[in-house]
């Protein structure tokens, strides 16, 4: 049962083959955030379930895109999103289906998150400045960058440069510059171990 409910809630929340979704037209503005600020008045709702249930249907996502997608669909579907995952300390995107639209959407919803692996993902600058524009970026004690590819330094440093609590930082692998390393390292004066195996030149 719950399976198939699930299935249908997904319905809801993925686009269809011209882009709109069952919930609602798709927006000219296509906001990919998930704040609930952004959420429109005016949704087609689902029916109504109480948040227990969606908790308990959105366990059996197995992908960030898909629980982003989720979250989405109404206000109610958001704050059962938050709930469920508001008290993950930490996130991995390595094995992530489209990391770049799931980053900035899944961080903010992860109140007291403190350790942030995106080992491996294609991303852009444009969604690490997303990402380095939520709450909990600040708060994070640990960020693995290692082997991150499709972002630029200038996008490396602008999310790092956020995460002022950091202690350990993996940036293996990446296109970050001396320059850059030294803007960090001031950025970060609570940094304990810095990982800067085969950095590309």
């Amino acid at each position: 049962m719950a399976q198939l409910l699930l299935a249908r809630l997904l319905d809801w929340g993925n686009p269809r083959d011209d882009g709109s979704t069952w919930w609602s037209e798709r927006r000219d503005d296509d906001d990919a955030e998930t704040s609930s600020d952004d959420l429109s008045e005016d949704f087609n709702e689902p029916p109504e379930l109480p948040e227990d249930v969606l908790i308990n249907c959105f366990q059996h996502l197995r992908s960030y895109h898909d629980i982003a997608s989720a979250a989405r669909v109404s206000r109610s579907w958001h704050s059962a999103a938050v709930r469920l995952w508001g008290h993950r300390q930490r996130l991995t995107f390595a094995k992530c289906r489209n990391p770049e639209i799931a980053l900035p959407s899944i961080i903010p919803m992860a109140c007291v998150v403190t350790d942030i692996d995106l080992c491996g993902c294609r991303l852009s600058d444009a969604s690490l400045e997303a990402a380095s524009m939520a709450t909990p970026v600040c708060q994070l004690q640990s960020l693995s960058l290692w082997g991150v590819k499709g972002v630029s330094d200038a996008g490396i440093c602008r999310l790092v440069m956020k995460c002022k609590s950091l202690k350990h930082l993996n940036l293996g692998g990446t296109c970050v510059t001396s320059s850059s390393i030294f803007t960090i390292a001031r950025s970060c004066p609570s940094l304990e171990i810095l990982n800067l195996w085969d950095v590309v030149k």
